[in-house]
C-alpha cells in the first residue's frame, strides 16, 4: 500500500500515537520528522486523508506547523483533499477541524466537486448505522437531498426518503458555531 508509520498511525483511535512518533526522543535517529505528514501512499492519501476518512481527529497541528498547510492542500489520486475526503464520509467534527486549521473550503477535485457538493451527494464510502440494524452498506442519504437535483448525479442504488424522525436526528447534528 506504500504506507508509512504515520499512515498507520492517522487511522488510530487512540490519537496520541502520531504525536508520540512526533516527540519520540528518537525520533531523530529514526528519520521520524513532521515532512512523513505529507508522505503519500498508493492512493494519494497523506496521513489528513486516511484521519479524514476513518474519522480521527488528528492533534498535531502546534507539532507540525511547518508542513500543516501543505498537509491539508494535499490531493490524492481523486484529486480531493483532505477536506473533500473528510466531506465525502461525512466526517463533520473532521470538517470542522480542518476548516479552522485553515483548509480550503472552496477546493474541487478534477470533476469541479466542492465541499457543498460532497455533504449533499452520497459516497459509496459512507456506511450508516441505525438503530433496527448494526450497520448497511449502502450509501448515506444527503439531508435535504429530495431538494438538491444535480445533472452529474446518478447513481443504481435508490435510497428510500428519510422519515421525519430520521430527518429530525440529522438536523440535531447540524449546528452552526462560533
Amino acid at each position: 500500500h506504500g504506507r508509512t508509520p504515520f499512515h498507520y498511525a492517522a487511522e488510530c483511535a487512540t490519537t496520541a500515537v502520531l504525536p508520540h512518533l512526533l516527540m519520540h526522543a528518537s525520533a531523530n535517529k529514526c528519520n521520524i520528522s513532521d515532512t512523513g505528514l505529507i508522505a503519500k501512499d498508493h492512493s494519494g492519501d497523506n496521513v489528513f486523508h486516511i484521519a479524514a476518512r476513518a474519522g480521527i481527529e488528528l492533534k498535531i497541528d502546534l507539532l507540525a506547523q511547518k508542513v500543516l498547510k501543505d498537509a491539508l492542500e494535499m490531493r490524492n489520486n481523486k484529486e480531493q483533499t483532505p477536506l473533500l475526503v473528510a466531506c465525502a464520509t461525512f466526517k463533520l467534527d473532521i470538517v470542522r477541524s480542518y476548516l479552522k486549521l485553515g483548509a480550503d473550503a472552496l477546493a474541487a477535485d478534477k470533476d469541479g466537486h466542492n465541499s457543498l457538493w460532497y455533504l449533499l451527494h452520497p459516497s459509496s464510502e459512507i456506511t450508516t448505522t441505525s438503530t433496527t440494524e448494526t450497520s448497511s452498506t449502502l450509501p448515506r442519504r444527503p439531508l435535504c437531498s429530495e431538494y438538491v437535483l444535480h445533472p452529474s448525479t446518478t447513481t443504481s442504488v435508490v435510497l428510500p426518503p428519510l422519515s421525519r424522525k430520521e430527518k429530525d436526528e440529522e438536523l440535531s447534528l447540524i449546528h452552526i458555531s462560533e
